[in-house]
C-alpha cells in the first residue's frame, strides 16, 4: 500500500473548518464581485415583492368593481324592463293610429265625391231680407293636419327626474 497519507497541523485542520463553515453560509462572501451580486439579488427579492403587492391590491380592486358593477347591473335591469313595456306599448300604439287613419281613409273613398251642380238663381223679390247662403253638406268636414306639439321641458343633465322614471 503505497497511499501517501500528509500530517498536516491542527491549526491549519481548525482554520479549514472555519473557512468551510463561513463558505457554507455565505458561499460568494470571499469573491470581489460576490457582494455586488447578493446586492443585487436583494434588491430584485425587494423588486418581486413589491410586484407581488401590487397584483394583490389590483385582485382586490377587480373584486370590488366587479360587486359594484353587479350592483348596477341590478338597478339598471328594472329600466330596461320598463323600457321594453315602453317600447311594446308604442308598437301598440302605432298599430292603432294606423288602423284608425286606415278606416278613415276608407271612409272617404266610400263617400261619392260632392256633385256640383249649379241650380239657376231664383228670382228674388226686391224686398226682404237677402237669402242665407248655402250651408256645406254634413259630410264636407276637412279636418285639418296636426301641427306637432312642442315636447315638454325637460330637467338639465344631472339632475334626477321624477315621476315614474
Amino acid at each position: 500500500m503505497d497511499d501517501d497519507y500528509a500530517i498536516v497541523p491542527e491549526k491549519e485542520v481548525l482554520q479549514m473548518k472555519r473557512d468551510l463553515e463561513s463558505l457554507k453560509r455565505n458561499p460568494l462572501s470571499g469573491i470581489d464581485s460576490g457582494s455586488d451580486l447578493i446586492t443585487s439579488m436583494n434588491n430584485l427579492t425587494k423588486a418581486i415583492n413589491s410586484l407581488i403587492e401590487l397584483f394583490q391590491k389590483a385582485a382586490e380592486e377587480i373584486k370590488l368593481e366587479d360587486k359594484s358593477s353587479e350592483a348596477i347591473v341590478k338597478k339598471v335591469e328594472p329600466l330596461f324592463e320598463k323600457i321594453d313595456m315602453l317600447v311594446d306599448q308604442n308598437k301598440k300604439i302605432a298599430k292603432g293610429i294606423v288602423a284608425v287613419a286606415d278606416m278613415l281613409e276608407a271612409k272617404q273613398e266610400e263617400r261619392p265625391a260632392p256633385q256640383q251642380q249649379q241650380a239657376p238663381y231664383p228670382r228674388q223679390p226686391m224686398y226682404g231680407p237677402a237669402p242665407m247662403p248655402p250651408s256645406p253638406p254634413m259630410g264636407a268636414f276637412q279636418p285639418q293636419p296636426l301641427m306637432p306639439r312642442p315636447l315638454p321641458p325637460q330637467p338639465p343633465l344631472g339632475q334626477p327626474r321624477k315621476g315614474l322614471f
